[in-house]
């Protein structure tokens, strides 16, 4: 009789194993669905030809010292003292399209800087790429920071 009774339930385990794997994803979707299959349709073949690979988009965006360090030695970068107290360099000459450097990291203050007529908008502590343009050469683009002049940039 214990014979009989390890063999059934060896049985009901076996039997219970099956059923779980056929409805657990083991092969018996087709058991649980009673709906039928939808007949295969036609459906045009698209073929994807290799196209370009993306390069590089976007080039980190380097930090103030680097950009200072870079500038400094031609004059392009202009440090703005707090207060409008005075900018360095304040009376230079450059070729058209040239990037300069504006430095707001000394003063805990916004400044707006002006050159030429273009306005700056400086945040505390803050710093600011940007070309000088003009399309009439020579030219000379005064500072303004407020109602103070800070001196001159001659365009060539």
């Amino acid at each position: 009789m214990k014979k009989l009774n390890i063999i059934l339930m060896v049985v009901c385990l076996v039997l219970g194993g099956a059923l779980f794997f056929f409805f657990q994803g083991g092969g018996g979707e087709n058991l649980t669905s009673s709906s039928p299959s939808p007949s295969p349709s036609p459906t045009a073949e698209v073929q994807l030809s290799p196209g370009p690979t993306p390069g590089l988009i976007v080039d980190e965006v380097k930090d103030a010292d680097y950009w200072a360090r870079l500038l400094d030695p031609e004059s392009r970068y202009f440090v703005l003292f707090p207060g409008c107290e005075k900018i360095y360099p304040s009376n230079v000459t450059f070729k058209n399209d040239i990037v300069i450097m504006l430095d707001n990291r000394l003063s805990d203050q916004p400044q707006t800087l002006r050159i030429g007529d273009r306005s700056f908008d400086l945040e505390p502590r803050g710093w600011y790429l940007t070309t000088l343009h003009s399309s009439k050469l020579p030219a000379r683009l005064t500072m303004f920071c407020g109602s103070i002049e800070l001196g001159q940039i001659d365009l060539e």
